[in-house]
């Protein structure tokens, strides 16, 4: 599901991306307080807007070694939308 569907790559790319990566921590701060509250499906929610921000950090043309890093952050926040009631990552 498209959550930002205004959002292109290239308006995403505009923004630095210490901008685009605390975007990105809000929506997974958003996922663990439903967490905590036992709201596993506004977990997953923020969990997919987070993805979906995520997506378009990568499409915007990421390489080296933040890609790889960015691309592993990516691999945990699938896993907790699979297993919401497991912990969610911390930082990217």
């Amino acid at each position: 599901m498209a959550w930002h569907r205004e959002l292109t790559v290239e308006k995403w790319a505009a923004y630095p991306l210490e901008t685009r990566i605390l975007m990105i921590q809000n929506e997974l701060g958003r996922a663990r307080s439903s967490q905590r509250t036992g709201y596993y499906g506004s977990t997953k929610l923020a969990l997919e807007r987070a993805l979906e921000l995520l997506d378009l950090t990568v499409e915007a043309g990421l390489r080296g070694d933040r890609l790889g890093r960015l691309l592993r952050s990516r691999e945990r926040i699938a896993r907790a939308y699979l297993f919401p009631e497991e912990e969610i990552p911390e930082a990217l």
